[in-house]
């Protein structure tokens, strides 16, 4: 038998304070040399739980030992290859198979050969395997139970908070120089003298960065008055912990007051909402047209489209008004979709898709999952002898689960079939005026829309043309030849 090893090592979180990538490598090295084994590969995870076998470097090592790449594996413990204790027992498994004996650096009671002491050996692993499970479950917890304690008592988690630090003690204290700028948000936001994003350039303009170094955006602005924690209030995990978890650093009824002009904002946000932002084009002066609103004297709101270029219209004084160039654009689209010529092109597409698409290329990876499943089914029947039974019958029952999903999925995929036909595709085409909403439409089959000074419009979809290129529609608004 070849001296050849591969050296594997992990470790889970940049943050923990567990043994290098760099350092198990140069101690499996050393490990290497001290048993006269000639180190051929170095495979690696980095930032990545043991808990799954989802992990590059594992799964290329398990491939290069089916190559039989090399004879023995080193690592510096068993709880870097796994901490899940099946998924530790199916990669023993493939490297018993392919004959690759697993040695630890500190754990030489592993390392006894396969004609020695098996028994021993197999059962060392299971204890091992069992325990570094327990450990990484057991620290979840721990982790959890702790972070839960230090937020009942309204402690610092982690997360900076803008407007405070925290004590040796992990207390919420004020910073001073960025309460005072919360504060200073606050107050010239309720009174209305500035927007989200001329307060944010105000700030940076002053120097002032997040906790990263960052400048601040139109974002973090609304966040902050946004935050709660400015009034004291402490919440973990959607739980109001307490009215009194931070200092405050603004009053109750100015907070308030912010809160409402927030909830304008957003309200009048929904209310005019463009739909063809960044669609829409104006003939004239080539530039993009943008949304605009206005109020009346009777305070009701009127939602317009003017050129970007000049924030007036090239085509009227006052702009397109939105839900009357939306519906028009709208009205357009569809009368293109019920041209008999674009219906019919498109039903012969949906046909082809029906043949070759999507659910045929599905059901081909199904197949190819299928081998996958059933490949490992079969190393489990290889290594039956070598492992507790129990353990060999959860893995088992888990793979047959896996197999069963998938051969139900590929049935109700074949069952499926070609279940619409010319007759069906061509009824429904009919109906779509019914069944499409003006957002429908623009959001799924409008790419472009350029609106010429007489009001008529020119608009690119993403219907497929039968040449290739992308079908034109035309239409106009309420008063042009196009449109009548």
């Amino acid at each position: 038998m070849s001296r050849n090893a591969a050296i594997y090592a992990r470790f889970s979180c940049s943050r923990q304070n567990e043994v290098s990538i760099e350092d198990q490598v140069l101690a499996g090295r050393g490990f290497a040399e001290a048993n006269g084994l000639d180190v051929v590969g170095v495979y690696s995870d980095r930032a990545m739980s043991g808990t799954s076998d989802a992990r590059p470097g594992l799964q290329r090592m398990m491939r290069d030992s089916c190559r039989h790449a090399f004879d023995y594996v080193v690592i510096w413990h068993t709880d870097r290859i796994h901490r899940n204790m099946l998924n530790a027992f199916s990669s023993l498994a493939v490297l018993f198979k392919n004959d690759v004996q697993v040695l630890s650096v500190t754990q030489p009671e592993l390392n006894t050969g396969a004609d020695e002491d098996e028994d021993k050996n197999l059962l060392l692993w299971s204890v091992y395997a069992w325990k570094d499970m327990r450990y990484s479950k057991d620290l979840s917890k721990n982790v959890k139970r702790g972070m839960q304690s230090r937020a009942d008592k309204c402690l610092y988690l982690g997360h900076k908070v803008f407007g405070y630090d925290h004590d040796k003690d992990r207390r919420f204290v004020v910073n001073e120089d960025e309460a005072a700028v919360v504060a200073w948000c606050f107050g010239v936001y309720a009174a209305g003298r500035m927007t989200l994003r001329e307060m944010a350039d105000d700030l940076n303009r002053r120097g002032h960065r997040s906790a990263r170094g960052n400048p601040l955006g139109y974002n973090f602005v609304e966040a902050m008055l946004r935050r709660e924690a400015y009034i004291g209030r402490y919440w973990y995990k959607g739980r109001l912990v307490s009215e009194d978890g931070y200092p405050r650093i603004v009053g109750s009824d100015l907070f308030a007051a912010v809160q409402e002009h927030l909830g304008r904002k957003r309200r009048k946000a929904e209310k005019g909402e463009y739909l063809l932002l960044s669609k829409l084009f104006c003939s004239s002066c080539k530039k993009r047209m943008v949304g605009k609103s206005g109020y009346g004297r009777a305070g009701k709101a009127y939602y317009y489209y003017v050129c970007s270029g000049r924030h007036t219209s090239c085509i009227t004084d006052s702009g397109l008004h939105k839900d009357v160039l939306e519906q028009a654009v709208a009205d357009a689209v569809l009368k293109t979709l019920g041209d008999h010529r674009t219906a019919e092109h498109l039903i012969g597409r949906i046909m082809e898709m029906q043949e070759t698409g999507p659910s045929k290329d599905r059901i081909d990876g199904i197949a190819r999952e299928l081998e996958a499943v059933e490949r490992r089914q079969g190393l489990l029947l290889d290594a039956i002898d070598s492992f507790p039974p129990h353990l060999l019958a959860k893995k088992a029952d888990e793979l047959q689960g896996q197999r069963l999903g998938l051969e139900s999925e590929m049935g109700r995929l074949k069952a499926a079939g070609l279940t619409l036909t010319r007759d069906d595709l061509r009824e429904y085409m009919g109906t779509l005026s019914n069944r499409l909403s003006v957002r429908d439409v623009i959001e799924n089959l409008v790419m472009g829309v350029t609106v010429a000074r007489d009001g008529k419009l020119r608009i690119t979809t993403s219907i497929p043309g039968a040449d290739g290129s992308l079908v034109e529609a035309e239409g106009g608004l309420p008063g042009t030849a196009t449109q009548q």
